[in-house]
């Protein structure tokens, strides 16, 4: 009988234990960290101070501020990392005075305007008659980059363009002469001028819808941006407080983007934008081996012809993301002894991993330590494919451990309706999905700390009990249960052989850029993805996702990262990758089980050229039916409770079979009928209290609401 440790389930280990996020420590911070030891925490993050308090207890009021990296805060800092050594506290590195990541609270913009976010609009002019052209370029952008005309033609009624239709001749490019400030040319009837600009990535965007200011922020796609930054924090940290890099867990750095998106659906502007930075139509061209410049329209416009270039496009925009601001920030970390973690901005939907970062993937696969936010902090609104995807990185990076920022600042009206028990809710399905390490900022009430108390009411200060933080005991439970959870998962990755395909391209490909944020609506492949994957889960099955060198990788002997695959599901996408379908093939070939759900795709995308291929259209399958194939296909072992949604995850610890099901039902304990094929007992470990307990098969165990157990079999 396999036998864990039961004293450190129990009582699991401080490092399994979760961190609270401290931007600024009070004067007598040593009395805060025994408060962060006293509630159970594992460590902090934290960084330089940002300010200095009046008061020498917690909860003071700001009497001076400085840049968090001048000398005189590093040097506090080179103290406050030699309080948390002694009192056996670990921490990771903040790498922000404020948010998002980059801008230095604006420094790395003084005397650098060319450091900017920038994008690339368009402008079009059509003729039908002979018509003159003077375009100026207006007072809000930088300069013209390209212009070229082409011709129209009047094409009949087809299949998809029903009607008589103007359309351009995207293949013939004339390119038209231009200044930086004009264009001046003639157009002959049935031509199209097309002319396209660059300026700031400002207005509407993340630098003006964050929590802390309305900075402009860097160019993602400018290493010497980057450079810049590093120069500002990164660098006066480890010459001014030597060992803060080493002795760091990791470094947190948080959601940097390309600002060439608009992020609220009630305003307008006047440009639609593309990530810019000088040489990337020279980089395009390496890359691909072709000239974008004859496809420029195509980023903007052009429908299904279009989809291979904006593909190609995003594809490198996420490359030299990857390469500028992941790539350079994570060599500087390796290089003084320790990993670049944090995370970035919105992992939970592809249509975002496009516009945000051109290919979100791309950028996470190059830091070391991976890592999520989680903004809906209660099981209904958990947005469960987010740790999912950041998965694929940690896989291919052979790691094991994603970090998750836990913030419940998304409808905190519903989170603070039951914030205890939709935190542990949460945390427990993000265990479920890949998390493992916690930086919290669902606080607890420090001030009732009994010291600090004590401390406050020689000042005449009596603070009120908060209800919306933890109490002591609850966070003494809390870091318990969270614990429980590492120690059990520490070092393993969920064993599926269920793959659901992610088609990034098909978000790319269909990426227009807009000049009015479209609201809270999701692009069809989010929704397709989302019907299915929430499906699967809420019927007790698991998945991984799968990107296209993945599936490349597992068509040479059906099998991912060391685990069989026998069923691979391709949400309803409308364009797919032609290498795609070829490793397709070839698992169905080996006997793998593909699955196009709902509807075939309509396209096939390449990375070698600027057309499409249409396809045939082949048969797909229900979501029902995918769920009625799992539930024979995935029935090893089994849980099952009326009333109530049990999901599911198979590891193996010490050589055998673990699994991890989590209730995500509110206020519903589910009694659980568990059933195995093979094995007739098991051992429960139940981390709501640390108690183990033995179980035949065919016979139930309870699991509260909002919580989870494990089944480890001998």
């Amino acid at each position: 009988m396999v036998k864990l440790d039961e004293k450190k389930f129990l009582k699991p280990e401080k490092k399994y234990r979760t961190n609270i996020i401290v931007h600024n420590w009070p004067e007598d911070r040593t009395l805060m960290m025994d408060a962060v030891n006293a509630y159970g925490y594992a460590g902090v993050v934290t960084q330089p101070p940002l300010a200095k308090f009046s008061a020498k207890t917690f909860g003071g009021t700001v009497k001076e501020k400085r840049f968090f990296a001048d000398p005189e805060n590093v040097a506090v800092f080179k103290d406050i990392m030699a309080e948390l050594k002694e009192k056996d506290l670990s921490y990771w590195l903040y790498d922000e005075e404020g948010y998002p990541s980059g801008y230095a609270s604006g420094k790395t913009l003084e005397g650098h305007p060319e450091f900017e976010a920038k994008g690339f609009y368009m402008r079009r002019r059509a003729a039908y008659e002979p018509t003159h052209v003077n375009f100026h370029l207006d007072d809000w952008s930088d300069k013209i980059v390209f212009a070229a005309k082409y011709p129209i033609v009047r094409t009949a009624n087809t299949p998809r363009v029903p009607g008589n239709a103007s359309t351009v001749l995207y293949d013939q490019m004339t390119p038209v002469p231009f200044t930086e400030t004009s264009v001046v040319c003639d157009l002959a009837p049935k031509e199209v001028l097309f002319i396209f600009c660059v300026k700031s990535a400002y207005e509407g965007s993340q630098c003006t819808h964050n929590t802390c200011s309305f900075d402009r922020q860097i160019n993602l796609l400018n290493p010497d941006a980057v450079r810049r930054f590093l120069e500002l924090v990164y660098e006066p940290i480890a010459s001014g407080a030597p060992g803060s890099f080493e002795n760091a867990t990791a470094v947190f750095t948080d959601e940097p983007s390309l600002m060439t998106c608009y992020t609220r659906e009630n305003e307008a502007w006047d440009y639609a934008l593309m990530p810019w930075v000088e040489g990337i139509f020279d980089e395009f061209e390496k890359e691909y081996g072709y000239s974008l410049l004859t496809y420029l329209p195509l980023l903007f416009e052009g429908g299904e012809r279009a989809y291979s270039v904006r593909t190609q496009f995003y594809r490198l925009v996420g490359k030299l993301v990857a390469r500028s601001y992941a790539g350079q920030i994570s060599d500087f970390c390796r290089a003084h002894g320790t990993r670049f973690g944090g995370h970035y901005l919105g992992e939970e939907f592809l249509d975002w991993h496009a516009r945000f970062y051109g290919s979100y993937l791309e950028v996470i696969k190059r830091v070391d330590y991976v890592g999520i936010d989680m903004l809906r902090c209660y099981p209904e609104r958990y947005t469960r494919n987010s740790v999912k995807y950041a998965m694929m990185a940690v896989r291919k990076n052979g790691m094991t451990d994603l970090m998750v920022e836990f913030c419940p600042f998304s409808r905190k009206e519903t989170f603070y309706k039951d914030p205890f028990n939709n935190a542990l809710g949460t945390l427990s399905l993000l265990y479920l999905g890949g998390a493992r390490e916690v930086n919290n900022y669902y606080y607890s009430d420090f001030l009732q700390y009994p010291p600090l108390v004590e401390a406050n009411a020689k000042r005449g200060v009596v603070n009120a009990p908060d209800p919306a933080r933890m109490t002591q005991e609850q966070a003494m439970y809390f870091n318990d249960y969270v614990g429980r959870l590492r120690y059990m998962l520490d070092g393993l990755l969920n064993e599926t052989e269920t793959l659901v395909y992610y088609p990034i391209e098909d978000a790319q490909s269909t990426c227009q850029p807009f000049c009015s944020y479209p609201g809270e609506g999701l692009h069809p492949i989010d929704i397709a993805i989302k019907t299915l994957t929430y499906a699967i889960s809420d019927a007790g099955h698991d998945y991984n996702f799968a990107d296209d060198d993945d599936i490349i990788l597992a068509a040479e002997n059906a099998t991912l990262y060391g685990t069989p695959v026998k069923t691979v599901l391709v949400p309803a996408c409308t364009a797919i990758y032609d290498h795609t379908l070829a490793a397709l093939k070839k698992l169905e070939a080996k006997g793998v089980r593909v699955m196009f759900v709902d509807a075939s795709p309509a396209f096939a995308i390449s990375l070698n050229c600027a057309e499409v291929v249409e396809l045939e259209e082949l048969d797909g399958v229900s979501v029902a039916e995918v769920v009625s194939y799992l539930d024979e296909a995935d029935a090893r072992f089994t849980a099952k409770a009326e009333g109530a949604v049990l999901q599911k995850a198979r590891y193996t610890k010490e050589g055998h079979e673990l699994y991890f099901i989590c209730n995500s039902t509110r206020d519903v304990p589910a009694d659980a009928l568990l059933m195995h094929s093979e094995k007739n007992e098991a051992t429960v470990y139940d981390p709501t209290d640390g108690s183990t307990h033995r179980i035949r098969m065919g016979e139930h165990y309870t699991v509260p609401a909002f919580r989870g157990v494990f089944i480890l079999f001998d």
